[in-house]
């Protein structure tokens, strides 16, 4: 189990590391370095960029930093909650994340690479976290 909260910290690490790097590109008003995707600017800049002046990737960075609190929590305490708390959290991150890849594909026709990272170690961690709470469920019904 040590493996599977490993990984799913790496994931909350690399998930807020690309999500605070578009929060500055953002508020710098600078362009984000795409790469192989020369027009992922369409969807860092377009109108569902934002909510409420905010960028999502702040939405973003806020839930990784709080996904990797709740999980230290967790580890050093061991209250039992705290995994259930992290998956329904989880869940709304992933089905927003599955909302922004439609927008991506189809409404924008345009991928941004940091944007799709973000989404995959949104989907590991709400996969993870399903995991977590599965077997603490078979663990507390044996005991």
């Amino acid at each position: 189990m040590q493996i599977v909260f490993f990984v799913l910290i790496i994931c909350a690490v690399i998930g807020l590391l690309d999500t605070v790097y578009l929060t500055i590109k953002h508020y710098e008003g600078a362009p984000v370095v795409c790469g192989l995707f020369d027009r992922c600017d369409i969807v860092t800049t377009s109108k569902y960029s934002t909510i409420f002046g905010f960028p999502i990737s702040l939405l973003g960075a806020i839930y990784y930093f709080l996904i990797l609190i709740l999980i230290d929590i967790y580890l050093f305490f061991k209250i039992k909650f705290i995994p259930k708390i992290a998956l329904a959290i989880s869940t709304l991150s992933f089905l927003f994340s599955v909302w922004l890849v439609y927008l991506q594909l189809f409404i924008l026709k345009s991928i941004c690479p940091y944007c799709m990272l973000s989404a995959t170690t949104s989907t590991i961690i709400f996969g993870l976290l399903i995991f977590i709470n599965y077997k603490s469920r078979i663990a507390n019904s044996i005991t």
